[in-house]
């Protein structure tokens, strides 16, 4: 079993010379994510290692519906030998760390972003559309990266230092996100946003762009949602890729109090069906249909679970 690009061409390769079953995981949409990182006929070239190596995997677990319609029309691989299988969250985690002081100083009311300052993160589109906007809360954002000095060029040019504050790495953003009035992505690509969904399972109101993939599925319950403009949700809302002026709308609109309290609620009532029980217990399945299938022999007591200890760590 792996996971990430490299690790499943290698552990492909490898399983096929042993006569291994194979299971891998595709945890981005990869298409996009590899147009991200490089250009021309480079973006080809990074394709057609995973054309050729995926389709040889005993199965493909997708991080999400988008994700898996990726695979099947980019990548080659049988509809039949892929299944989108989300992220789990353990709730009571990130509940119990959303109540732990933060690690840094909070205005009374604001709203908060999360995640690595690159440009597929779509930090400069969120400045932009705060700049259109002008909430009466500041911004605050988490996370560092290679973009970190051009967007606070960007803030400065808006006049928005006092309005716009970067807090860098913190150990346990749920302590920040949990106070936040609203939490914001306006990310290019995902593959399953994990942030989005933390914020979600802590009863903070969000907008999302709909971008490729799964802020749809986690705010509509639908692979994407084709608006051109901002677009209400089940859970929250979203607004389209790359469009700060949409995106601002989106945040005049969160404005609204009311509004902000019924979204909360429905966003920490949408988490529910991702805890670690059902999740995990959708991979053993999985994993045991293959071996199945593959002539391996397997017991009960090779399906574990999960201790609250042992659960995934957050990225922030």
């Amino acid at each position: 079993v792996s996971f990430l690009v490299r690790a499943n061409v290698a552990a492909v390769i490898a399983a096929r010379t042993l006569g291994l079953p194979v299971v891998i995981s595709e945890r981005a949409q990869l298409s996009t994510h590899l147009e991200g990182k490089r250009k021309g006929w480079r973006v080809w070239a990074s394709k057609v290692v995973p054309r050729l190596t995926y389709p040889r995997a005993n199965h493909v677990i997708a991080v999400s519906e988008g994700v898996k319609l990726d695979l099947i029309e980019e990548f080659g691989v049988r509809a039949d030998r892929v299944t989108s299988i989300p992220n789990p969250y353990d709730m009571e985690r990130i509940q119990r760390d959303g109540q732990a002081a933060a690690e840094i100083a909070l205005p009374p009311r604001f709203i908060v972003s999360v995640g690595r300052l690159v440009d597929s993160k779509g930090f400069a589109d969120l400045i932009d559309a705060y700049a259109i906007a002008r909430p009466a809360m500041p911004l605050v954002i988490l996370g560092d990266g290679p973009e970190r000095e051009a967007l606070a060029a960007k803030v400065d040019s808006y006049g928005l230092k006092e309005w716009v504050k970067f807090g860098g790495y913190v150990r346990n953003p749920f302590a920040v996100v949990s106070r936040a009035d609203l939490f914001v992505t306006a990310s290019h690509c995902e593959g399953f946003p994990n942030a989005l969904a933390e914020a979600m399972a802590l009863g903070v109101p969000v907008v999302a762009t709909d971008c490729p993939s799964g802020p749809a599925e986690l705010l509509d319950e639908a692979q994407a949602t084709g608006a051109r403009d901002v677009y209400s949700a089940r859970h929250g809302l979203m607004a389209p890729v790359g469009q700060p002026t949409a995106l601002a709308r989106a945040l005049e609109q969160m404005s609204d109090e009311q509004m902000r309290r019924e979204y909360g609620q429905r966003a920490r009532l949408r988490m529910a069906a991702y805890g670690l029980a059902p999740i995990t217990e959708r991979y053993w399945s999985l994993i045991a249909a293959v071996c199945d299938s593959a002539g391996r022999l397997r017991t009960d007591a090779a399906r574990p679970q999960p201790s609250a200890a042992e659960a995934p760590q957050p990225a922030a």
